[in-house]
């Protein structure tokens, strides 16, 4: 990945996807997954526009649309548009739609049983 902020690549992915709290390591891998999508020029056009307006600028700008749709499927899935399932387990997991969906990840071992009948932790808070 071409050197790109790290806090503006963590701020991108947090504002555009509503979650306060993606991880860096998260961030970086929908980054990366989008790079190699659309090449280094988009991801640095769309940070570039980030950081100049927010999201509402990302979302509206015509060119910028389907990369974001792009990044915001890696984000709420863990896999690329074209890439199932999941390139690691930690994607898997980490993806936005289990959150989202107040539901534990498929294939979630540790859990007591009959867990997965309740929401998850972070959403009793």
């Amino acid at each position: 990945m071409a050197a790109h902020d790290d806090l503006l690549v963590l701020r991108l992915c947090r504002s555009l996807s509503g979650f306060d709290d993606v991880s860096e390591r998260f961030a970086h891998a929908a980054i990366d997954d989008l790079m190699g999508r659309s090449g280094a020029d988009t991801v640095d056009a769309m940070l570039r526009r980030f950081e100049a307006g927010g999201a509402a600028a990302v979302a509206t700008d015509a060119e910028l649309r389907a990369p974001m749709q792009a990044l915001l499927t890696f984000l709420y899935t863990g896999f690329g548009v074209d890439r199932m399932p999941a390139d690691t387990p930690e994607n898997h997991y980490e993806s936005l739609m289990w959150r989202a969906a107040l539901a534990h990840p498929p294939a979630l071992s540790g859990g007591y049983f009959g867990h997965w009948s309740y929401p998850p932790d972070e959403a009793n808070g």
